[in-house]
């Protein structure tokens, strides 16, 4: 039946034609690269970060117009909003912290927020994206008034609650929001009608930020959500001219294309290993929380695997990786550190996730090493440390240690420096363990529409490259809704659903 009603509603979530979802022709053997030659597959994806990084030459007058609202909302009192859903989300928060980190005295007028609230930065509540009212309801909560600023983002340009943020700011506020996406606008509007709405409405500010397909496809956290956040950065903390602008851009552009990455490959193998094993890591930091905290969140919905135990579920399954901030004894303070105020959750009843109590339950203080290694009892944790040292940030584990001088790099283009190792770092960890074909994300966990979508179009390409071409969108669809039901959550739905349609099609019993 679910299957019935995906499908009544399916013309809005086909997203196969944005290049977004397609796969990259650059990375298409890198599920074999990351186990046979992890050092060419790290210069492959240095090199389609650094191409997408290219495109923002050409969008700084776009950059300067935010920075211009953005400046006139501040200087007149009011607030900028920050929205996004999952990574966009996450950057969000990400920028509110960098924000509060370097304008201390302004600290309140910048407010990030995502799909969920606070507690989706750890685990992702599903669904959540596919409802643009949320998104109203979360902004008045937040208290949005006329005056304030909204800058929207979603990579793709179509998602429900991000546009639903959109609507409702034009509505609330004199001030024209923005809004920023990663595909084509022609495509956009020939597809998908909510994106239609919203580029051709005179009164919405839009930067496209179209860079082409991802790394791993359809993995927006990575190219989508570094041009996504660099530009708001950049128009929060960067210069007011175009010329100083572009040169900022191209020096960074610089700093990425002199750095030799393959440094990565000794920790990619050593945390890859260790997880083959049986083993488990916490990630610990003090000045990198938010940054470190986005990746290995992420892990969990890209690739299906367990999301950080919360200290109040009952037997969580758990997380390969947790994070530690290194300084602090105890939640309340971890988390204050880590995003520099106290949690914002929205304790709505229909969702206990989002609830402050649950949140607590999310111990990411310097005792997370501890706690761990007492309920994995007998199996091995293993601490990864990444902290900056003087003018370098250090990577710390399994005897592998390594600066990355990092000396006069803006501290926007600092988190950003390691946004991007530790994306290159967890996709090829994930490769080593079968956890993408190729470069297609046979494990993705169709937990909202788009993911839903998302599943079916990489079951007819696998299919379809096994010589199987005889299903069609509706077939896939209604297996994939089958098999959902029958499997648990740490199993791979795309790789079920396959052999199954495969025994039917040579028609054995499935």
């Amino acid at each position: 039946m679910q299957a019935h009603e995906f499908l009544k509603i399916t013309d809005q979530f086909k997203l196969g034609h944005l290049p977004t979802e397609a796969p990259h022709p650059l990375t298409t053997n890198l599920s074999e690269l990351s186990k046979n030659n992890p050092e060419k597959a790290c210069s492959i994806l240095k090199e389609v970060d650094q191409n997408a990084l290219g495109i923002l030459k050409d969008k700084t007058r776009g950059i300067i117009n935010l920075k211009q609202s953005i400046d006139e909302t501040i200087s007149s009192g009011k607030k900028i909003y920050l929205a996004g859903c999952g990574s966009t989300g996450r950057l969000s928060i990400a920028l509110e912290v960098l924000w509060r980190t370097l304008k201390p005295d302004d600290s309140e007028r910048v407010v990030g927020f995502m799909a969920g609230g606070d507690s989706a930065l750890i685990k992702a509540i599903e669904d959540f994206e596919d409802h643009p009212e949320f998104a109203a309801k979360h902004l008045e909560y937040l208290g949005f008034k006329d005056g304030d600023l909204l800058i929207a983002s979603s990579e793709g340009g179509e998602t429900p609650f991000v546009i639903g943020a959109v609507e409702y700011a034009k509505k609330i506020s004199s001030r024209s929001p923005f809004f920023l996406y990663c595909n084509p606008n022609d495509v956009l509007v020939k597809n998908i009608e909510r994106s239609k709405h919203i580029i051709e409405d005179h009164g919405i500010f839009k930067i496209n930020l179209s860079s082409g397909p991802m790394a791993l496809s359809g993995s927006t956290r990575m190219q989508a959500s570094t041009l996504i956040e660099y530009v708001i950065g950049l128009a929060l903390f960067g210069p007011s001219n175009e010329i100083s602008l572009k040169k900022r851009i191209l020096e960074f552009i610089a700093f990425i294309e002199n750095l030799d990455f393959s440094f990565l490959v000794p920790f990619i193998m050593e945390e890859s290993n260790l997880y083959l094993k049986g083993g488990f890591i916490v990630y610990e930091t003090d000045e990198y929380g938010i940054t470190i905290l986005t990746d290995t969140t992420e892990r969990a919905p890209t690739f299906n695997l367990a999301p950080f135990e919360n200290l109040l579920d009952t037997n969580p399954t758990p997380s390969l990786c947790y994070m530690g901030q290194k300084s602090t004894d105890e939640t309340a303070n971890a988390w204050n550190k880590i995003l520099l105020r106290s949690p914002r959750t929205l304790d709505w009843p229909n969702y206990p996730q989002t609830s402050a109590y649950y949140f607590q339950g999310f111990d990411v203080s310097g005792n997370a090493i501890n706690w761990r290694t007492r309920i994995l009892d007998g199996l091995k944790v293993s601490l990864f440390s990444i902290t900056r040292e003087a003018d370098c940030i250090v990577f710390d584990f399994a005897k592998n240690i390594h600066q990355i001088p990092i000396k006069d790099l803006p501290l926007l283009e600092e988190h950003l420096l390691l946004k991007l190792l530790l994306n290159i770092h967890s996709t090829l960890i994930m490769g080593r363990m079968d956890r993408y074909y190729k470069n297609i994300m046979t494990w993705v966990k169709p937990s909202c529409n788009k993911l839903v979508d998302r599943a079916i179009r990489y079951i007819l390409i696998l299919l379809e490259e096994e010589g199987i071409k005889g299903l069609d969108y509706n077939d896939v669809c209604i297996e994939l809704f089958k098999q959902m039901d029958k499997i648990s959550q740490s199993e791979p739905v795309v790789l079920k659903t396959m052999t199954a349609l495969k025994k039917s099609y040579s028609g054995e019993a499935p």
